[in-house]
């Protein structure tokens, strides 16, 4: 599902900016990494480059980043946490689906308790680890989704 790139507007509380998308081939594969952390959104750049050295990483700490860098990129897979500092990424995740319900969605969770897991799945999520025991798990589900080896199913219609 293409979304339209011309001009996509984002709503980031009562500013509406236009973002201009990037020029990147429809083959290439498309993250949008978003972390409150540099430091952890560098190092989880770094090893998505090691497996797939062509792959477009796009990195946001905090959901308006996200959003603008969302409608820009239009990404095939979003790593995502949920703990940021103006919002929750659940806010990312209903904006992803509701534009690209083809988008997978791994989440990277900093308590990935059962309720925590269920809401995000009900919100869209095709994958949810703990980040502090599943970080390199969510690292090898998301390559692959960005490079469409893994294939999504769109959630809601």
């Amino acid at each position: 599902m293409k979304r339209n790139a011309r001009d996509p507007a984002v709503s980031v509380g009562r500013k509406t900016q236009s973002v201009p998308p990037l020029d990147v081939d429809g083959d290439t594969p498309r993250m949008l990494l978003v972390d409150v952390s540099k430091p952890m959104r560098r190092r989880l750049v770094q090893r998505l480059k090691e497996s797939s050295p062509d792959i477009v990483v796009a990195g946001a700490g905090s959901v308006a980043e996200a959003v603008r860098a969302f409608d820009a990129l239009q990404p095939r897979t979003i790593l995502l946490s949920l703990d940021l500092p103006d919002g929750s990424g659940l806010e990312i995740l209903r904006h992803a689906m509701a534009l690209d319900p083809y988008c997978m969605v791994v989440v990277l969770a900093d308590r990935a308790n059962a309720q925590m897991r269920l809401e995000c799945f009900e919100e869209g999520a095709d994958f949810v680890f703990d980040k502090s025991g599943s970080f390199e798990r969510a690292i090898e589900t998301a390559g692959p989704a960005s490079r469409r080896q893994l294939s999504p199913s769109p959630r809601r219609p």
